[in-house]
């Protein structure tokens, strides 16, 4: 499902990628002349293990969704790592000490810096803007824990729902989604019995339109979130 790509310039992309754009050092340029560009089409996945990994990613362009399975075959959407963004997954597989598993999708046609993981240690202890950077990842991703947190905790699933599709309208755009119940309900970590139950109540209720495939936003978007 994976396609590594030995062609793609990856000082370039990490040039032109916010976040990395402005480590210059040497430290970091070692590690990016040793690394090479990893690419996941839209809507492809791939399981990982710690004991296959061997580097650390660094998204370039597009949105990694990383995605946890239960043993009934549910799937939850964790959290995403977008571009400019570390994968603390691969930083966990490096460290970890129990086996670890994951499955991550790809969300737009996502490109992934991997680089040796025996350059890590090097870039914390020579590189400050790597410093800088790997700070500033753990801390939004911990940001995006928390509040994954708080949501499953203590919002109704027809809240998540409608969070979730009003943050589909604003990245896409458009009121129209192309989305299933089952689609949705691995997003949510739910079923897609009880999904489709709710929805059926939003539409009831005139805020959305159901088609096949597809959910139709009707009722506007506050802005404040």
């Amino acid at each position: 499902m994976r396609d590594e790509v030995e062609t793609f310039n990856a000082k370039q992309l990490a040039r032109s990628t916010p976040g990395l754009a402005q480590i210059s050092d040497t430290a970091w340029l070692a590690a990016i002349e040793a690394a090479h560009v990893m690419r996941l089409p839209d809507g492809a996945s791939m399981n990982m293990c710690s004991d296959d990994v061997e580097h650390f990613g660094l998204v370039l362009s597009g949105t990694l969704k990383v995605r946890s399975r239960s043993d009934d075959g549910r799937i939850f959407s964790m959290y995403r790592v977008r571009a400019g963004e570390m994968c603390m997954l691969s930083l966990a597989f490096m460290s970890a000490r129990n086996r670890l598993y994951a499955d991550v999708a790809g969300e737009g046609d996502v490109l992934v810096l991997r680089i040796p993981a025996v350059h890590f240690e090097r870039l914390l202890a020579h590189s400050t803007g790597f410093r800088t950077f790997v700070m500033g990842s753990m801390s939004s991703y911990v940001i995006k824990m928390l509040s994954l947190v708080e949501e499953v905790t203590f919002e109704r699933l027809q809240t998540r729902i409608e969070r979730h599709l009003e943050d589909v309208v604003r990245a896409s755009g458009s009121t129209n989604i192309r989305v299933t119940h089952q689609e949705l309900a691995h997003e949510l970590g739910s079923t897609r019995e009880v999904i489709s139950r709710l929805l059926k109540t939003m539409e009831k209720s005139g805020s959305i339109e159901l088609g096949r495939g597809t959910i139709n936003l009707l009722t506007p978007i506050d802005p404040v979130r």
